[in-house]
């Protein structure tokens, strides 16, 4: 009865034949999107995961001694640095105050301090603002003190005294033209500090350790 009815209706016959001639199609197109789909995501977890491998280091350094002939020795590895730890905390502030301090005749030399200078600072800290005056207001423009001679400084002790603060002492000597030596002074400074990994490859080339100097004092100690 059902039958003879859906053959008597021409919209039930044609739809019936719609199915038969095309359902097959729409369901195998079905079956590939999804595959296709499925594929898309498995390609990009792959590649993601492979970038993140990829980014890893998975070079381990290893030392050998040697003798004078070159014939090895011992081999190690050497021990894990961490970026945290004090003995790299002290060597980036030692770099800051000597490219802060210093001058020299290398005009070249002189900018590439001032560069890796600030490149431990951050615009919205008060040690920023210090700075900028110290070079503009206080006689520390080291291009304008370099036509009368140079300054070597030499530091005396790195001293952590909180999680965030360390005082740095050290000494200066001013040298004329020539290099003959026209004074010694020495310095202390208390310096707030905070570690944030660099996340830029210039950051990394020029303060990899992640210091910034948040603020400082600096007082003259007399000899």
């Amino acid at each position: 009865m059902t039958r003879q009815t859906q053959a008597d209706n021409p919209y039930l016959a044609a739809r019936a034949e719609w199915n038969e001639r095309y359902g097959g199609y729409i369901r195998q197109a079905r079956i590939w999107q999804a595959v296709g789909l499925l594929s898309l995501t498995l390609a990009i977890g792959s590649t993601g995961f492979a970038l993140w491998l990829g980014s890893q280091s998975r070079i381990v350094p290893y030392i050998v001694e040697v003798d004078r002939l070159g014939n090895a020795q011992a081999g190690t590895y050497p021990a894990t640095v961490t970026y945290t730890e004090d003995r790299v905390i002290r060597a980036a502030i030692a770099e800051f105050i000597r490219n802060w301090r210093a001058v020299t005749v290398d005009g070249r030399l002189q900018k590439d301090r001032i560069t890796k200078l600030y490149s431990h600072l951050s615009a919205a800290d008060p040690a920023t603002a210090k700075l900028n005056r110290y070079f503009r207001e206080d006689g520390g423009d080291p291009f304008q003190r370099a036509r009368l001679g140079t300054v070597s400084v030499g530091i005396s002790a790195i001293n952590r005294i909180s999680a965030e603060s360390w005082q740095v002492d050290w000494s200066e000597i001013d040298y004329n033209r020539d290099g003959f030596e026209q004074g010694r002074r020495r310095y202390r400074a208390i310096l707030g500090t905070a570690i944030i990994p660099p996340e830029t490859e210039q950051l990394i080339r020029q303060n990899p350790v992640g210091l910034f100097i948040t603020d400082y004092d600096v007082t003259e100690v007399s000899s």
